[in-house]
C-alpha cells in the first residue's frame, strides 16, 4: 500500500479506482477494486484489462520511453538504467502470470512464458524465474546463468549464459500481456485460475 502524507491532497479517481491525473503516484488499489463476481464475465475481463494496462504496462512503458528519449543518440539507452527496469519488469510478469497460472516454485512464470511470449522465448521459459526474477528481486544482480544486455537483442544463449535485450523484453512481454488476454477471452482454465487470483486479492 501507498502510505500518503495527511496534508497531500487525493483525487477522487485515485480512491475510487478511476483514471487518475498524471501527476497522481497512487496505483489502483486492490482495496478499492469491485468485488468479484460469481463466475468470470467480460466486466471482469476488462477490468482485468485495464489493471495490467494501465497500472503496470503504461507505467513501466513511461519509464522506457522517458530513458529512450534522455538518451536520444544512444545505441544502447538503457545501459544505466535498464537493470532497474529489469527489476520492475520481473515483479510485472510475476504478477501477471499468477492470473493465469498456479503459483508453484516459479511454474507460473515458466508456464506464461512458454504459453504467451514470442516463440524464441518458449525454449527458455524455464530459466526466467530462476536466472532473473529471483536474483534481481531479491538480490539486485543477475547471477549464474543470466545476462542482461542494454539494447534490443533478442534473447539466446551464448557462452553458456542465456542473454536477452531489456528492450526485447519490454516488447516481448508486451506482447504476451496481449496474447493472454486474448486467450481469456474463451479459456475456461484461464478463467478459473485469474477469478480465483482476482477472488484472493480483491475479495
Amino acid at each position: 500500500m501507498v502510505i500518503v502524507p495527511e496534508n497531500a491532497s487525493l483525487s477522487v479517481a485515485s480512491v475510487t479506482g478511476g483514471r487518475a491525473p498524471a501527476n497522481d503516484c497512487i496505483p489502483w488499489q486492490p482495496s478499492t477494486w469491485p468485488k468479484a463476481p460469481p463466475q468470470f464475465n467480460a466486466e471482469l475481463h476488462e477490468r482485468l484489462r485495464r489493471i495490467f494496462q494501465e497500472t503496470m504496462l503504461d507505467e513501466l512503458r513511461n519509464v522506457v520511453e522517458d530513458i529512450k528519449r534522455a538518451n536520444p543518440q544512444s545505441q544502447y539507452p538503457m545501459t544505466k538504467r535498464g537493470h532497474v527496469v529489469a527489476v520492475a519488469y520481473m515483479c510485472a510478469l510475476d504478477t501477471i502470470a499468477s492470473y493465469g497460472y498456479k503459483v508453484h516454485k516459479g511454474g507460473h512464470m515458466k508456464s506464461f512464458v512458454k504459453e504467451h511470449f514470442p516463440p524464441e522465448y518458449k525454449t527458455f521459459a524455464n530459466r526466467i524465474y530462476a536466472d532473473y526474477r529471483l536474483p534481481l528481486v531479491h538480490s539486485w544482480n543477475l547471477f549464474g546463468d543470466g545476462a542482461l544486455l542494454p539494447g534490443n537483442d533478442a534473447i539466446t544463449r551464448r557462452n553458456g549464459l542465456v542473454q536477452v535485450g531489456i528492450l526485447n523484453f519490454v516488447d516481448s512481454f508486451e506482447k504476451a500481456v496481449g496474447d493472454f488476454l486474448n486467450k481469456l477471452v474463451n479459456d475456461k482454465e484461464l478463467q478459473k485460475v485469474a477469478l480465483r487470483r482476482y477472488r484472493s486479492v480483491a475479495g
